[in-house]
């Protein structure tokens, strides 16, 4: 099989996983689903933990790219925070509660989920710094803690609420004219998410 069927395994083993928690779903099931026999799938894929850590790099190169649009499309850092912060909410609500208990028990597909994280605050860290430096923060903060914070948040998705209380904590390290962009960026969502 070349690359191509391996992001198509990716692809289906990952929907299976975010759904069904990676315990949940047994290589028999990935490939059945794949219409494959398990067989092939060994060929492919040595075994469960292999092909769950080709799915996260395959699952990183996906929200990369869902961030990367994000960045190019926003106008000012409180928007691209704000867009960023509410993809990856809802990426994360894609994701069933027993994946992120089921990932800790393998060791390399954990590890790349904790290291996609910290390139996450480091990402949030970046526009904090932009947003600094164009007047839309303030800059007498600990943006550290607050990106550690975001990241933190973003993953708990049970909450449906934590858009809101993202927006509501971020109200309080804006500038006038940050509070002033916020509110414009709020006000056309609502009228978006009202028609």
């Amino acid at each position: 099989m070349d690359s191509m069927s391996k992001d198509k395994i990716s692809k289906v083993a990952i929907n299976l996983f975010s759904h069904f928690g990676i315990k949940g779903v047994s290589m028999s099931q990935i490939a059945g689903a794949l219409q494959i026999s398990k067989k092939t799938l060994y060929n492919v894929f040595e075994n469960k933990e292999e092909l769950l850590s080709v799915c996260l790099d395959y699952e990183k190169d996906r929200v990369t790219k869902i961030l990367r649009k994000t960045e190019k499309e926003a106008n000012s850092p409180i928007e691209l925070l704000m867009l960023t912060l509410t993809d990856m909410f809802h990426y994360n609500a894609n994701f069933c509660p027993a994946f992120f208990k089921d990932v800790q028990r393998f060791q390399e597909a954990y590890d790349k989920l904790v290291s996609f994280r910290i390139e996450l605050h480091q990402l949030y860290m970046s526009y904090f710094h932009k947003g600094i430096e164009e007047g839309y923060f303030l800059p007498d903060f600990e943006y550290e803690s607050i990106a550690a914070l975001l990241v933190d948040q973003v993953n708990n998705w049970k909450n449906m609420q934590q858009p809101y209380i993202m927006l509501a904590f971020l109200r309080g390290i804006c500038t006038k004219k940050g509070m002033e962009e916020l509110n414009q960026f709020t006000a056309i969502t609502n009228r978006k998410f009202s028609n």
